[in-house]
């Protein structure tokens, strides 16, 4: 096993441990709800030209999405972002693209649920992946004969 470099993002329910959102584009209209349906159907992040809708899915989808870190690289979160649903429906005020949707979702996060973070860089165990001294063995798949799309393993 080996050290690796890791950024973490650190999230905490107080407000002195971070900055404060920068003005810039925002929604127009927004609500974020807990889902307490109990249905196990979620559709994920969707959307379209100035709409952002998210059903049924855990918090935690939004930070990665938002901030970029994976569940695993979070530290000080409370259990709720991994464990309940929540329910977020947008506009924006100019139909704003996907990317910039997401940016919005930042200072909505912080204002409605007084999320705030910071990142900071750690230490970690690991593991990595390296070719060997003489070089990989791989070998360049030849199709046999009677090979169809469906039993060669491509895609």
């Amino acid at each position: 096993m080996m050290q690796a470099k890791v950024q973490i993002l650190i999230l905490a329910a107080l407000a002195g441990f971070a900055q404060t959102p920068a003005d810039g584009p925002s929604f127009g209209a927004a609500s974020i709800t807990r889902n307490r349906s109990m249905s196990s159907s979620r559709n994920g992040i969707q959307t379209s030209p100035g709409r952002l809708r998210v059903d049924n899915t855990p918090f935690l989808e939004l930070v990665e999405e938002c901030y970029g870190p994976k569940g695993y690289q979070l530290r000080g979160a409370p259990e709720w972002l991994r464990s309940e649903p929540y329910d977020v429906a947008a506009v924006a005020k100019d139909g704003a693209s996907r990317g910039e949707m997401i940016e919005m979702l930042k200072p909505m996060m912080a204002d409605r649920l007084q999320l705030r973070f910071h990142r900071e860089d750690g230490d970690t165990d690991g593991f990595s992946l390296e070719v060997a001294k003489n070089g990989p063995k791989f070998q360049e798949y030849q199709p046999q004969p009677g090979d169809t799309p469906d039993n060669t393993g491509g895609l």
